[in-house]
């Protein structure tokens, strides 16, 4: 069984960035024309970031008024059976990207459950 958490940013937030982030955490990549995929070999997460996503309006629930417009969408599918070693990956690679970009984003449990966010503030965690 797996279990879907799904990142929503805004134009600041590059490809680049994923890249990064995604060699220092030790993930395998994929990079393709409209799609970055990646595999955490300890945690067995998958990811899976699309740039190509035309202005949108957030899915994430509690955030759908927010200002900034949705430029791109990440999944992370967590593996139940390593669940807490996901979600430590998950945790270092929102730490790493909140140091590389300002890009302002939003991490949550099937857009309904909120994780993390990224704001003028920086990242917070909200569990």
């Amino acid at each position: 069984m797996s279990l879907d958490i799904t990142l929503e940013a805004d134009s600041r937030l590059t490809r680049c960035h994923m890249k990064k982030v995604l060699e220092v955490l030790g993930a395998a990549q994929t990079d393709e024309a409209d799609v970055l995929t990646a595999f955490f070999p300890e945690s067995n997460m998958g990811f899976l970031y699309r740039d190509t996503v035309n202005i949108a309006e957030h899915l994430t629930e509690g955030f759908e008024s927010a200002t900034w417009p949705v430029q791109s969408r990440a999944t992370f599918r967590l593996s139940a059976a390593h669940y807490d070693k996901c979600m430590e990956d998950l945790r270092k690679f929102l730490e790493n990207l909140s140091e590389l970009t300002e890009a302002f984003f939003t991490v949550a449990f099937q857009y309904e459950r909120l994780i993390a966010y990224r704001n003028d503030q920086g990242l917070n965690f909200v569990e």
